[in-house]
């Protein structure tokens, strides 16, 4: 079993990127709650930018050239990774154009997809040594 937020700490636990770049659609206090939450499992916030959206379904429609520009003015040289948080939000189409920060593009979908792809694996070799 996983959760987003638990697969993005796992993530970026492997990466090994503790100074982080954070960028979501959400408004302040969602934000902050957020920040706080990384900030709980051992993660600094270096720089940190909302579209401040409170609607699931706007975030839903967002364009990801949108999210990549956010993320490019928000960026900090000197942080670890990129991390471009919900898993409404069409962020994963972002990543792409944000390859050449010269960091880990990390993102609540990719983050969530390693993570089931790892637990998949572990119980199918569970099963096999079951069988």
């Amino acid at each position: 079993m996983t959760t987003t937020m638990l697969a993005v700490v796992e993530q970026l636990q492997e990466l090994g990127a503790r100074r982080l770049t954070v960028i979501t659609p959400y408004p302040p206090a969602l934000d902050a709650i957020e920040h706080q939450y990384l900030r709980d499992n051992g993660f600094e916030v270096l720089a940190a930018a909302g579209q401040s959206t409170s609607d699931g379904f706007a975030i839903s429609l967002a364009d990801p050239a949108d999210i990549a520009e956010l993320a490019r003015r928000t960026w900090d040289p000197t942080s670890d990774a990129l991390l471009l948080i919900c898993m409404n939000w069409p962020a994963y189409a972002a990543t792409a154009a944000l390859e050449d920060l010269g960091a880990p593009v990390v993102t609540s979908h990719g983050a969530t997809l390693r993570a089931l792809r790892r637990r998949i694996a572990q119980d199918g070799r569970r099963a096999a040594s079951d069988g």
